[in-house]
């Protein structure tokens, strides 16, 4: 839900905050659900207009702002429909559904294939902001940066 609140799209915080100021070209996330606590990352492709820097504070801003305010239930209830949907898209047809299956067993429930769509239904505001709270952290965070070689500098033999 966070990470959809903040990059899926033109509703989103993120895609308001980066793409349509020009700061970045393109905003998602990365998250795979494992059975022990996993990496979620948020990757922004930056425009020559912005630095890392001045990236990197509108996001942790933006994630901040979910710590100290909760979510527009609203824009919730979009977002938890548009989850639902998603996942009930994956599982169209045979070979899907058993993918699908596999990837609840492999993070430790099974059942979770069954679950997924009331625990979805069930999320509130208040735990989008308790979850921001309690995993977006300084002390969990880890901020990488990649910069690319200009198309000036040769390419090192």
């Amino acid at each position: 839900v966070i990470a959809d609140y903040l990059t899926d799209g033109p509703q989103s915080a993120l895609d308001d905050a980066l793409i349509d100021t020009h700061k970045a070209s393109s905003v998602d996330y990365s998250l795979y659900p494992t059975y022990d606590d996993g990496l979620f990352s948020i990757n922004a492709q930056i425009t020559s207009t912005a630095s890392h820097a001045e990236v990197e504070e509108i996001i942790l801003m933006h994630i901040d702002r979910l710590k100290e305010k909760p979510v527009d239930t609203k824009r919730l209830s979009t977002i938890k429909t548009k989850i639902i949907a998603s996942d009930l898209y994956d599982r169209d047809g045979t070979l899907a559904t058993t993918t699908e299956l596999t990837e609840c067993v492999a993070v430790g429930d099974w059942t979770r294939f069954y679950t997924f769509t009331r625990d979805i239904k069930r999320v509130t505001t208040k735990d989008v902001q308790r979850v921001a709270q309690t995993y977006f952290t300084e002390k969990n965070r880890t901020v990488g940066l990649f910069k690319g070689r200009s198309k000036a500098q040769p390419k090192k033999q």
